[in-house]
């Protein structure tokens, strides 16, 4: 069974057209996130994502002020933007990857990383919502489990993709030499 993405349909030197503009947005907009967090070095906006209980969710934001909150809710919704942006970065990345090999296997296995990156847009916006509703109220069941398990859905699919395009890379590479 072959497994193919919308990407797919793209010419190979066509790819950058989609590629480029994807990583610049993802570039601005993780370039702002900076300037927009509260710059704290314990109860951070990865240790609410991470929380996983609304009592422990609840622990950390006791030590937010109003502007904190204020500045994170900024963050997510940044988060809301740069995402998609990224993830559509990650998937042509896998799909280019892919094309390095001639096995329909490998290039279906490149495809479905493509459809998880994309699938990572979706769950972060879960992750994004649940977050809102920690830091705008009390945090409820199940919103901090849902954080979290997008957070590390995300990070798996990320860390997946990123190892296949760089075996696609060292492929190309090897192939050229």
């Amino acid at each position: 069974m072959t497994i193919s993405h919308p990407i797919d349909w793209i010419p190979e030197g066509k790819l950058r057209f989609l590629q480029l503009p994807s990583v610049a947005i993802a570039v601005v907009f993780l370039a702002a996130l900076p300037l927009v967090l509260p710059g704290r070095a314990d109860y951070t906006l990865l240790e609410l994502v991470e929380a996983g209980s609304s009592g422990r969710a609840a622990a950390i934001l006791e030590h937010w002020s109003i502007q904190d909150r204020v500045r994170v809710a900024y963050a997510v919704g940044f988060d809301f933007l740069m995402n998609p942006a990224y993830m559509n970065a990650l998937a042509v990345s896998c799909v280019w990857a892919g094309r390095a090999f001639r096995s329909e296997g490998i290039r279906s296995a490149a495809a479905m990383l493509a459809w998880l990156a994309w699938s990572v847009a979706v769950t972060n916006a879960a992750e994004n919502v649940a977050l809102f509703v920690a830091i705008s109220s009390t945090p409820s069941e199940p919103w901090p489990l849902v954080a979290a398990a997008a957070h590390y859905w995300a990070g798996f699919v990320v860390l997946s993709c990123l190892v296949f395009c760089v075996v696609g890379v060292v492929r190309r590479i090897a192939r050229a030499v």
